[in-house]
């Protein structure tokens, strides 16, 4: 479940994009652009997130379902569209190196968590 913090609120609202295409350098997932109804207006390009080869989406948050993006942005009916080629122009470099360490902190401390959490259930079950 996906967990709007200080440390990444601004990747969650406003910077997004920049995060989506860092994640997406470093696991190769490909860019998803959130849309849905807000009221009864179409409103686009809400959110990006990466889309995980088994269809679960994550963000700077971590893992968020559909419901949960709902919520987070007051949206009804979301669904997501793929980037066009005119969407991949180049930010700053440091605000997009910014985001690529962001994310490189952020998927090492799931491979940590992961690790510590697999190596704990193995010593607790011996």
């Amino acid at each position: 479940m996906g967990k709007v913090t200080k440390e990444n609120e601004r990747w969650i609202f406003g910077w997004c994009w920049r995060y989506a295409v860092a994640l997406n350098r470093f696991t190769g997932w490909p860019i998803r652009f959130v849309n849905g109804l807000s009221r009864t207006v179409l409103t686009e390009y809400v959110h990006c997130v990466v889309e995980m080869p088994d269809g679960r989406l994550f963000d700077a948050s971590g893992i968020v379902t559909i419901e949960e993006l709902e919520k987070r942005y007051l949206l009804k009916g979301i669904y997501l569209t793929i980037p066009e080629p005119r969407h991949y122009h180049e930010y700053d470099m440091a605000s997009q190196m910014d985001a690529e360490q962001a994310v490189d902190r952020q998927l090492r401390s799931i491979r940590h968590h992961e690790e510590q959490t697999s190596s704990g259930h193995r010593g607790a079950s011996a």
